[in-house]
């Protein structure tokens, strides 16, 4: 094997708990926003810097979506183009490997949103849920469940990628309609992205030029103090870009996404280059592992579980013990329900992808 190879099947536990603390940051975004009114909205004795401080910081569940667009260009954006420039790659392997792993737990997680939307006389059309599924949320349909709206971006930055795999992969050339197939994929990505924003287009491509950089050693020269200093002031300066970014202008917000995202692929390759050696780092590799097995459940299903216990216990109407209590045990609650609907669903991805392939002789 070699070291390409190597890069690609190595095992990233920074990374695996990077990704579930951005899925709990959505989780506990959304539960705030469910059952704690705004902080202008509260009366003046709820109003001081503590507690605007703590709505501010609980409430960047958007920023942690691109983390997640940022993770995803990485993982799969820089294996796909790593397999693509080794000629191994297989449109047949990678659309098998993506649609599962997308449709599993989605399927899972729409007909528990049917059923939420359903018992709160919320409705969509067949229509709309078909056009979920298929991930044309923002593009044909609205999304059926707030969260999804991500999720579209994801599925089409993943079909571009299976365009350019067919376009330069010696196997797809070599069939008939080959390459031209590939490209009508590319021209039908290009039309969808008039509907969506380009912005996220490009967050996804951060995270797989985050990968090329990860390939090249980049920062490598540098002392593992240096990286701790730099990784600190990298953070500081995400947390001023997002205070920045809070009230602005469309197009400076969208400036403002794509300066994080930026920052947030440097973080990346910081925390790549960071040994797992002492106690608390590989309890952090074993509790990162096991968390992030079920993170996309959990982006998917947590907001239709929210809004279920909303319909039960309302909002308060203060920063108090009741607000709270709702915020704190909604989230549990989520993580538990989503992490059953992970048992039942998205735990059996690896047997569903087997068993495809034995069927079609992969």
């Amino acid at each position: 094997m070699n070291s390409q190879n190597q890069t690609v099947t190595k095992h990233y536990p920074w990374l695996d708990l990077v990704r579930f603390i951005a899925a709990f940051i959505v989780v506990i975004s959304h539960s705030l926003m469910v059952f704690i009114p705004e902080y202008e909205d509260l009366p003046p004795a709820n109003q001081n810097i503590l507690i605007r401080g703590f709505m501010f910081l609980a409430k960047q569940g958007h920023f942690a979506v691109l983390c997640f667009f940022i993770l995803s260009g990485f993982f799969v954006g820089g294996k796909t183009m790593e397999k693509i420039a080794n000629q191994s790659f297989s449109w047949k392997s990678y659309s098998i490997d993506r649609s599962v792993r997308i449709l599993l737990p989605l399927l899972s997680s729409l007909v528990l949103t049917f059923v939420v939307n359903t018992y709160l006389g919320i409705y969509h059309s067949s229509g709309s849920y078909f056009g979920n599924l298929l991930s044309l949320q923002g593009i044909v349909c609205e999304p059926v469940n707030g969260v999804l709206w991500s999720l579209s971006y994801e599925v089409w930055c993943y079909v571009i990628m299976l365009g350019i795999g067919i376009i330069y992969s010696n196997k797809s050339t070599q069939t008939w309609g080959g390459r031209e197939i590939g490209i009508l994929i590319l021209i039908s990505c290009f039309i969808v992205f008039t509907k969506l924003s380009v912005v996220y287009l490009f967050v996804w491509l951060l995270g797989l030029f985050c990968y090329k950089m990860h390939q090249k050693q980049m920062f490598s020269s540098i002392t593992n103090s240096k990286r701790f200093i730099v990784l600190i002031i990298l953070v500081m300066a995400i947390i001023d870009a997002i205070v920045k970014i809070k009230y602005s202008y469309l197009f400076i917000r969208y400036m403002g996404e794509l300066i994080f995202s930026f920052l947030f692929s440097l973080i990346v390759l910081f925390l790549l280059k960071h040994e797992l050696q002492t106690y608390i780092q590989k309890k952090c590799e074993y509790w990162g592992n096991q968390l992030a097995k079920f993170s996309y459940t959990l982006y998917l299903s947590h907001y239709p579980i929210l809004l279920l216990i909303n319909s039960v216990f309302p909002k308060g109407e203060n920063f108090n013990t009741y607000s709270l209590s709702l915020w704190f045990g909604s989230t549990l609650i989520s993580l538990a329900v989503s992490y059953l609907s992970y048992l039942m669903a998205e735990k059996h991805t690896y047997a569903v992808k087997t068993l495809i392939r034995k069927k079609i002789r992969l």
